[in-house]
């Protein structure tokens, strides 16, 4: 049997082009040739002429068990015929023969269509074959619909049809799917089928970027939880699951307080089970939801309480991140002495984290701070400090032998403007600031013609044991 296709070729596409191409596909199905979808959605058996798979009868009768047998062998073989062709690249003749298996597996019964549909839809969806996938998809549409009729729902062929719509890039369609079920399960008060065709809802909702609809769904789900005393061991964990989905969902939508209010639902949560690691984190996020909002006081409290937790916790690199954060928030409002005090406990959490290259980041922060207030010594003092880090790392030295030329009034020499324009990534084991066999940190360089590369050779000694020392950890003030 012959027809005319017409072939989506995506040679060159970027994979968003790609993305973007099967969440337009319900619209595309619109331009389908009627005469091509007529074609694949008619009774194989009425074929004029017969595809050669089917015996011809004299009389128009279905196919006997024998035949059926036969035809199952035969579209077996077509199967394996239709891979042979696409693995010694020949795509067009490998997907007329799938498209044609898939329509004649009809004959043998729903489930092995629904089968086909789905491993030969994943193929044509991959392939980005626009028309065989719309031809899939409206035969899956009518598959819905007949099943639609049915009372009670066959169940388990609506959600083979919903998981056919979503190998087919469709989640219209398979929420639509979906709905039917959960229905029917509402009809018949089954609580736990309905919070099941819910999640499936749910699930495709936020994979597909339905972020409001997903937030709708998963405040249904909490909903139809017990109260927090009654959870059972079980239930926990879905609510867990539920406030996180939630809280995904409208972060996306940058719905701000109503995100901050499920993530202090999901904080209650935690602390109700004893689920204490996640806490820090939690309220880090808290956090910055708050700053989003412009509401700093609130901001820096949770970064405070983030930060103790994180510390009891052990959790020195959230810490860190956590200081970081609320220092840039008390830099914005110009409270110099609170945004050095924080510096200065960030390199300790740095030093107790063993990260050297946290600390010549901290050092930067703290000369560009001392600068921007004049303190012209201090700035160089600090400048120096991430200088002798970074020379022990041999990472962007030139960057603080500029800053430190730059505040003595000198001139930036040409190497170090290149350093400082490109810096280098990382060398070594810079997350440690593993001293271990390495010689002494250098100290001033011989080659340094105004001598200003670091420090004097006694400025070097003095820090060589200080700079990666570990330190008591405070806490970052109000």
């Amino acid at each position: 049997m012959t027809r005319q296709r017409q072939w989506a070729r995506l040679a060159g596409w970027s994979g968003l082009a790609l993305f973007w191409l099967c969440c337009q596909l319900p619209a595309m199905g619109q331009t389908l040739d009627i005469v091509v979808r007529q074609e694949f959605l008619s009774d194989p058996l009425l074929d004029e002429p017969r595809d050669p798979l089917l015996p011809v009868h004299p009389i128009q009768r279905p196919l006997s068990p024998l035949e059926k047998y036969q035809l199952e062998l035969d579209l077996d073989q077509l199967h394996q015929q239709a891979l042979a062709l696409s693995q010694t690249g020949q795509p067009e003749p490998a997907y007329d023969a799938w498209m044609r298996e898939v329509r004649l597996r009809r004959l043998l019964g729903l489930d092995q269509e629904l089968a086909a549909i789905q491993r030969v839809g994943q193929r044509v969806r991959q392939a980005g074959r626009t028309q065989d996938v719309q031809l899939l998809t409206v035969r899956l549409q009518q598959i819905r619909d007949n099943l639609a009729e049915q009372s009670p729902l066959d169940q388990r062929r609506l959600q083979e049809t919903a998981v056919g719509f979503e190998v087919l890039g469709n989640p219209d369609e398979a929420i639509a799917t979906y709905e039917l079920l959960k229905q029917q399960a509402q009809a018949q008060d089954n609580q736990v089928a309905y919070r099941y065709w819910l999640q499936a809802q749910g699930r495709l909702q936020q994979a597909w970027f339905k972020f409001a609809a997903a937030a709708e769904t998963y405040q249904e789900l909490l909903e139809r939880l017990p109260p927090e005393e009654l959870l059972s061991e079980d239930d926990a964990v879905l609510k867990q699951r539920y406030l996180q989905a939630l809280i995904d969902s409208q972060q996306q939508q940058r719905r701000y307080q109503e995100t901050i209010t499920a993530q202090q639902q999901l904080l209650q949560h935690y602390r109700q089970v004893e689920l204490l690691s996640p806490i820090p984190a939690l309220e880090a996020a808290i956090a910055r939801n708050y700053r989003a909002i412009d509401q700093l006081n609130q901001a820096a409290t949770f970064y405070r309480r983030a930060y103790e937790d994180a510390i009891v916790q052990q959790q020195f690199a959230q810490a860190s991140d956590i200081v970081r954060e609320l220092a840039e928030i008390y830099q914005s409002l110009e409270r110099v002495d609170d945004t050095v005090y924080l510096y200065e406990l960030l390199l300790q959490l740095e030093r107790q984290s063993y990260n050297a290259y946290g600390i010549a980041a901290v050092f930067d922060q703290l000369g560009q701070l001392y600068a921007a207030q004049g303190q012209t010594d201090l700035a160089m003092a600090a400048f120096r400090e991430g200088l002798i880090v970074a020379q022990h790392m041999d990472y962007r030295q030139g960057y603080f032998r500029n800053q430190i030329r730059r505040l003595r009034g000198d001139l930036p020499t040409a190497a170090d403007e290149a350093d400082e324009a490109t810096p280098a990534e990382p060398t070594g084991d810079v997350e440690t600031g593993d001293t271990q066999g390495d010689e002494p940190m250098a100290t001033a360089e011989s080659d340094d013609a105004d001598g200003t590369a670091a420090a004097t050779e006694s400025e070097a000694a003095a820090s060589q044991e200080g700079w990666l020392d570990g330190g008591t950890t405070g806490d970052p003030g109000s």
